[in-house]
């Protein structure tokens, strides 16, 4: 199945979220995406977040504490 993939970055902390998604949905059920947080930074990063939201709808929200070693991934499998 296609996938789509968008990225954005998060320039204090050095971190950028990649996340992955079937192309297309039926609506009204729950969709299977892949978000990656990498840290581009040269220090661990601490206490991070990691929202997705459409349009003013949070689909996924949560808070890490498990530090993120200098040049890591985190990936988070989300079902929304």
């Amino acid at each position: 199945m296609p996938s789509v993939s968008t990225t954005s970055v998060c320039v204090d902390n050095d971190l950028s979220v990649a996340m992955t998604a079937p192309q297309q949905v039926e609506k009204g059920l729950p969709v299977e995406v892949t978000l990656a947080v990498e840290n581009h930074g040269t220090k661990e990063a601490s206490h991070y977040a990691v929202r997705l939201a459409v349009a003013d709808e949070v689909l996924y929200s949560e808070t890490f504490d498990t530090p993120l070693a200098s040049l890591a991934t985190h990936t988070i499998p989300a079902r929304v």
